[in-house]
């Protein structure tokens, strides 16, 4: 802060702060039902079904002050670190504090449904399973990152006990550094109205015959069909 370099003196500094501030709200809705009919007492049908509803909204906001790329250092004052003893700069004041602000949001709808129908048939020695199945999903999602600089005549200062540092523009940066218009756009990224799809169907086919306790008591055979198919834009 003197304008005098001492080889020998270490001295410790800030480097990068990061403050951010996450919000996320969820909203799930789901219902389950099932139905069996008996027509007699060897026979039965049933249906399953599932349906869900899962809505995501979620912002994240994120300032970055790089002081390491930040120029026009103005002021610092040092203090002996209580921990090692090493001289640390507690306070500083920069003519061009680089400031990195980072937004990103979500926003996502997932549908989920299933649906099962089937029946059994079983008497003394044979035993008869049937059965098919829906399943689909359905995401709409969109997720967008801006990332935008401002450079300006900034504070960076700290405490022994605080929390945090206090972090922040001097003068006419001020209201600077609170006008959008004043940020330049470096970056955004991410993806919008992404739609994915997920459907399959399912098929199957169990029958069991059963002969006694003793030498070959069982024997069972099945067969299954699915069909899985997916998209997304």
């Amino acid at each position: 802060g003197d304008g005098e370099i001492t080889p020998t003196l270490g001295v410790r500094i800030p480097g990068n702060l990061n403050f951010s501030i996450s919000k996320e709200e969820r909203e799930r809705i789901a219902a389950i039902g099932s139905v069996e009919y008996r027509p007699s007492d060897t026979l039965k049908f049933y249906v399953d079904g599932l349906y869900s509803r899962l809505k995501i909204h979620s912002d994240r906001s994120e300032n970055n002050y790089f002081l390491t790329n930040s120029r026009g250092l103005v002021e610092t004052t040092l203090i002996n670190s209580p921990f090692d003893h090493v001289p640390t700069v507690q306070n500083i004041e920069l003519r061009e504090m680089d400031i990195r602000a980072n937004g990103r949001v979500e926003d996502s709808t997932g549908h989920v449904s299933n649906i099962v129908i089937g029946s059994e048939w079983e008497n003394d020695q044979w035993k008869v399973d049937l059965s098919a199945s829906r399943s689909s999903s359905r995401q709409l999602s969109s997720n967008i990152a801006l990332a935008t600089t401002f450079v300006g005549h900034g504070y960076v200062e700290t405490a022994l006990g605080d929390p945090i540092p206090t972090v922040g523009f001097i003068g006419s940066d001020i209201a600077a550094s609170r006008d959008p218009a004043n940020y330049r756009v470096a970056s955004v990224n991410g993806s919008f109205n992404t739609l994915s799809t997920d459907r399959q169907y399912d098929a199957s086919l169990n029958v069991a015959r059963e002969f006694g306790d003793q030498g070959l008591t069982r024997i069972a055979v099945g067969a299954r069909y699915a069909d899985h198919k997916t998209d997304q834009d």
